[in-house]
């Protein structure tokens, strides 16, 4: 397996496996692999399979983080407050909403 493939194939696998800096960081190497000289002639056709499937693995996964975004935006709005805890444990509290006023 030459340098091409072998970088595409560690880029789905860590795009797979959630770790989308590892997958950056091995596209760019296939870039500088291409630099320096095209892909053997007997891997092209699976380095092309390999780079649309992480074309729709990415697009999938934009489209995934979207939707998360969406449903947390409406649960957020239909709590209208949202407890949150940070890596280190703080709590913090975020308003969706103004909270009615009371009648004294």
């Amino acid at each position: 397996m030459s340098g091409h493939l072998g970088a595409l194939v560690r880029a789905r696998k860590a795009l797979l496996e959630g770790r989308p800096q590892d997958c950056e960081r091995e596209i760019l190497a296939f870039e500088a692999f291409l630099e320096t000289a095209p892909a053997p002639a007997a891997e092209r056709e699976r380095c092309v399979r390999l780079v649309r499937e992480l074309h729709g693995l990415a697009q999938a996964c934009a489209e995934g983080a979207a939707s998360a975004c969406r449903t947390f935006a409406e649960a957020l709005e239909a709590a209208g407050q949202l407890t949150t805890y940070d890596s280190g444990g703080a709590r913090a509290h975020r308003q969706a909403r103004p909270r009615p006023g009371r009648a004294f």
